[in-house]
């Protein structure tokens, strides 16, 4: 039988007593779990620890094809009213027939590690021959889509992202210790 001696008992008590007052004191407790992934119907991606979240606008007017004016809905809206103060206001000014409209509107994150943006929402809206889009209407649909956005921005963060320890922290002793502190 070996007996231990005084200098590796002091270094086994020393150890003991440091170890059970870094757990005592919280100095061991995993860290929350605030790694972001955003998960969406093409896959996932990993963001980090978010540094930002807000509700985005995007649209693209195109005439016969091309574009030619491209923003946030507050610049298209601001583009439009200037358009329509020269032709008579905007109740009673219709895009040309061959106009198209397509916006989107979401949630975006910007992470440690990556930005995404996550659409929830979009439109397309086409001016004919047969039915002329009245300016007034357009910006309707364009500021209903922003609302729901806004609306829906917390449910729809708390759906696709995912919190979890950073991937550096997923070692075996954060196991232990996550499973210790349960």
């Amino acid at each position: 039988m070996q007996i231990i001696t005084g200098p590796v008992a002091a270094i086994g008590v020393a150890l003991i007593v440091t170890f059970g007052a870094l757990l005592g004191t919280g100095g061991l407790r995993p860290q929350a779990d605030t790694y972001a992934t955003v998960s969406f119907e093409n896959g996932y991606k990993k963001l980090g620890v978010i540094n930002e979240e807000r509700v985005f606008t995007q649209a693209v007017v195109k005439m016969n094809g091309k574009r030619i004016k491209s923003g946030d809905f507050n610049d298209i809206v601001e583009w439009m009213t200037e358009q329509a103060s020269t032709t008579g206001g905007l109740d009673k000014t219709n895009w040309k027939p061959g106009v198209e409209i397509t916006a989107r509107a979401g949630v975006e994150w910007t992470g440690s590690e990556s930005k995404f943006q996550l659409t929830t929402d979009s439109l397309t809206m086409t001016s004919t021959e047969e039915k002329n889009l009245p300016n007034a209407e357009v910006i309707a649909a364009l500021k209903s889509l922003e609302k729901k956005a806004k609306n829906e921005r917390k449910k729809n963060s708390k759906e696709a992202l995912k919190f979890g320890p950073a991937p550096a922290e997923s070692s075996l002793m954060k196991k232990i210790l996550s499973a210790l502190d349960k």
